[in-house]
């Protein structure tokens, strides 16, 4: 069976092609809204427009895993910025890994 040079590149284009287009994101808000679940997940909200929700996403807040290394790296900026009450864009994961109804957080940003 022979592949085309032009069928691998579309091929690649289809591997390649970033999931992000189905993951929300707000359009800068400040979070108005933490909380930290026994098992070390972190819930929390952001005031702002947002994009469409993952179907597993029933609930408009975002989520992670506040008990790894990178987790609570995020808890940390994301406390810095909810204290200083400056907005922030969250990157969604389009997956409730988490929690089963909320969005993963993939990363933020911090707004001055």
């Amino acid at each position: 069976m022979k592949i085309s040079a032009l069928g691998l590149l579309a091929l690649s284009g289809v591997i390649w092609t970033p999931s992000a287009a189905i993951a929300s994101q707000p359009s800068g808000g400040q979070i108005t809204y933490v909380t930290t679940m026994s098992n070390g997940v972190i819930l929390f909200d952001v005031s702002g427009p947002r994009t469409t929700r993952p179907a597993c996403a029933s609930l408009a807040r975002w989520g992670f895993n506040g008990s790894t290394a990178a987790g609570q790296a995020k808890l940390a900026g994301l406390l810095t910025a909810y204290a200083r009450q400056v907005s922030v864009n969250v990157y969604g994961t389009a997956t409730c890994v988490s929690w089963g109804d909320t969005e993963e957080v993939d990363y933020f940003n911090i707004n001055q």
